[in-house]
């Protein structure tokens, strides 16, 4: 997309993106392009040396909510800064991960933050960072090939050991 005459590309990219995407509808892997919301809490700050680079490094958890639900927030180094609790912003081309089955939003490498008008009504009861919390119920058994089969009737996944065949 180009950018017109006195605009930065920046700028183009924010007057085109209209279409905003509630935490509950979030995917793994998503790359949504605008996320609006407001921030609670911060759940867990922790400084530790990378050992990678060998440079101290902070990470902070931050529990942000909108109308739809709630979900983790992860900030690195100079991005704790950028977002303070009981305000309001926006993300724009920000990133979900899956760790250990758990969704997360973080800034990744292209996104941004930007103040936004401040959220009435916010859902905190429906958590997506929870491990499975983004499946939902009636996704959770939609795939009959991800449950495990049962040889015999005793709960367990094999009777007694592989199946033999006895000739």
């Amino acid at each position: 997309m180009a950018a017109g005459r006195g605009e930065s590309i920046e700028t183009a990219v924010v007057s085109t993106t209209t279409h905003r995407t509630l935490i509950r509808n979030l995917n793994p892997d998503d790359t949504p392009a605008l996320v609006r919301f407001k921030v609670l809490r911060t759940r867990r700050a922790a400084k530790f040396v990378s050992r990678r680079t060998g440079r101290p490094t902070l990470l902070v958890e931050r529990e942000v909510a909108d109308e739809s639900a709630k979900i983790i927030l992860i900030l690195w180094n100079h991005e704790v800064d950028l977002v303070r609790r009981g305000l309001t912003y926006l993300l724009h081309g920000g990133r979900v991960v899956v760790r250990d089955h758990a969704m997360y939003l973080t800034r990744g490498s292209k996104g941004w933050f930007t103040p936004s008008s401040p959220i009435e009504l916010i859902d905190t009861e429906a958590d997506m960072s929870v491990p499975f919390a983004w499946l939902g119920e009636r996704d959770k058994h939609a795939n009959p090939r991800t449950t495990i089969r049962r040889i015999g009737g005793d709960g367990r996944r094999w009777s007694v050991g592989p199946m033999r065949k006895e000739f």
